[in-house]
């Protein structure tokens, strides 16, 4: 309490935090009665014999891929990004399957993939004994089989905009119509790398490492 022998200064510094306090009370009194209309909702739900607890979650939907059940990764685009993004799922343990056009594409993709699997060692994102782990990568000539029975397809090509409209049309058209699809685009928008995707462009999400 300030009184008679309070400083002169410090009166009147405490009277400048009049506003402060006011408003701290208000939101003192709106907290407080809040947790009463609360408390009183769930009374009201209980004699209505209603329960107040959170619902249960949604019942699995067959036909989508909940996170949970996610096991086989497709990676399209197999250069710097791409391989990164293969290093990172191999070592989490999911399955992933490249899809490389040429023999010379797949063995520029090994070796890009071996340089990100010995920094995941590094890193300590991977069992620091399994150093041939990037060796679990399948590739496959055919766009279609690379997609066909994942359960997330992760699309890297290089950021040239008519070029990632065309595979990720490709990509729609052949992937499971409940697949997620992610695209790694540091700059072009979602909306304009799916344009030309027309069976189910909402699956379609930017996915691009930081």
């Amino acid at each position: 309490m300030l009184n008679r022998c309070t400083p002169r200064r410090l009166r009147r510094s405490y009277s400048q935090l009049r506003p402060q306090r006011r408003r701290c009370a208000e939101l003192r009194t709106e907290f407080l009665c809040g947790v009463a209309f609360g408390r009183a909702a769930n009374q009201h739900m209980r004699s209505k014999g209603r329960s107040t607890r959170s619902p249960p979650p949604a019942p699995r939907v067959q036909g989508r891929v909940h996170p949970g059940d996610v096991s086989r990764i497709a990676i399209v685009g197999t250069g710097t990004i791409g391989s990164g993004w293969a290093a990172v799922y191999l070592a989490k343990g999911y399955s992933v399957t490249a899809y490389v056009r040429t023999q010379a594409s797949e063995d520029k993709f090994y070796s890009f993939l071996q340089s990100a699997w010995s920094k995941i060692l590094v890193r300590g994102v991977a069992s620091a004994s399994d150093t041939d782990g990037w060796r679990r990568v399948k590739c496959v000539r055919s766009l279609a089989e690379c997609v066909a029975t994942a359960d997330y397809v992760q699309e890297s090509v290089v950021e040239e905009l008519g070029l990632k409209q065309r595979i990720i049309q490709q990509i729609d058209d052949l992937a499971p119509r409940h697949v997620l699809i992610g695209t790694s685009s540091s700059f072009s928008p979602r909306s304009l790398v799916r344009a030309r995707a027309t069976r189910a462009p909402e699956r379609i999400a930017t996915a691009h490492p930081t």
